[in-house]
């Protein structure tokens, strides 16, 4: 049966682990323990990655750290703005893809 995440693991996991130990350690609220501290940090830190990657092998697909885009060479969006003078105001706005 799964256990609930605590959220006071989930952001210990966002700070730093010197500073980690500091707030949690001997000197803090005296909660941690070493390897499973650290166990718990990095599975909360990169869980996004575990459960996309679980998902994919359920699929059958393959395991991919992150899918690559293509860049396009050429710009995507241009804007032309139509007035009069430069000073004045706009008064008319034509976008193209």
């Amino acid at each position: 049966m799964l256990t609930k995440t605590s959220d006071k693991c989930r952001q210990c996991s966002k700070l730093s682990v010197e500073s980690a130990i500091a707030r949690h350690g001997e000197s803090g609220d005296n909660c941690w323990v070493g390897e499973r501290c650290h166990k718990r940090r990095t599975y909360y830190r990169k869980r996004k990655l575990y459960n996309r990657n679980r998902r994919l092998k359920y699929q059958g697909l393959k395991e991919s750290a992150a899918q690559l885009t293509d860049i396009p060479t050429v710009p995507a969006v241009v804007v032309y703005f139509y007035r009069q003078r430069k000073d004045e105001p706009l008064h008319a706005l034509s976008i193209e893809l």
